[in-house]
């Protein structure tokens, strides 16, 4: 029996540049970090997986949680992922929920990352640069009555000071280090009114996390860094710095 052109159905899936991008959460153990601190329990498809699901999309230009999966419909996720992979799995009740799951390991997470990729790229630590920015909120972000009790986990929208002069919005407070590649090497989320000041100093008590050779390296940062808790985890840490005073 012969077939006919008509008889033929195909199913036509792109690739674009999700196998680079799939190539190097590989190299840096993205899902292998995530998966070990945060099982995958009931779900079809592990935190880890959900969490490459989204840096996917970011370079396919998609930030939305309810985006992901229509987006996904048209590539060929089983080739990527080496495994059946529906893009409804992708859906942003099952992506919030594994970005609820990873929130408290967050950091661990991003050490680990951070560690291979000194490793497998080689990154120079000589020069590190740490600053502060404020994040402006335009939406109404609630502040529950006993936020308190979650202070030290979570990070809430508050009213401070902010370059803008913006007293109107609530903000959070973020702190980012980077190599003199401009790599992010260490980060910090806190509430909007959170002391930069304080913020530096738990950036600098988790340096120890990216596992890497501080000795030779000179921390750059502005004035919030120079204070007597700072300078004294530089000294200990045989860390060099240049701030302004």
């Amino acid at each position: 029996m012969s077939l006919s052109t008509s008889d033929i159905q195909f199913d036509i899936k792109k690739l674009g540049p999700l196998p680079l991008i799939k190539h190097f959460l590989n190299l840096l153990g993205v899902r292998e970090s995530v998966d070990s601190l945060c099982p995958q329990g009931k779900h079809l498809i592990s935190h880890g997986e959900c969490v490459e699901g989204l840096v996917m999309g970011l370079f396919l230009g998609t930030h939305t949680l309810y985006s992901l999966q229509e987006v996904f419909s048209e590539y060929d996720l089983d080739w990527l992922f080496q495994k059946t992979m529906d893009p409804e799995n992708f859906n942003d009740s099952r992506l919030g929920n594994a970005l609820d799951a990873i929130y408290d390991h967050a950091p661990t997470i991003y050490g680990d990352i951070i560690t291979r990729a000194i490793r497998e790229f080689k990154l120079d630590l000589r020069s590190l640069n740490l600053d502060g920015t404020k994040i402006l909120l335009y939406g109404e972000y609630d502040t529950p009555e006993n936020y308190m009790e979650h202070a030290e986990t979570i990070a809430y929208p508050m009213r401070g000071w902010n370059h803008e002069g913006r007293k109107d919005l609530k903000q959070l407070s973020f702190q980012l280090m980077v190599t003199g590649e401009q790599i992010p090497v260490l980060y910090s989320v806190a509430d909007g009114n959170a002391s930069e000041t304080e913020e530096y100093q738990k950036v600098m008590k988790r340096l120890h996390t990216i596992n890497g050779d501080l000795q030779k390296s000179v921390l750059v940062a502005d004035s919030k860094m120079c204070s007597a808790p700072t300078l004294i985890d530089a000294t200990e840490q045989k860390l060099r710095l240049v701030t302004l005073v």
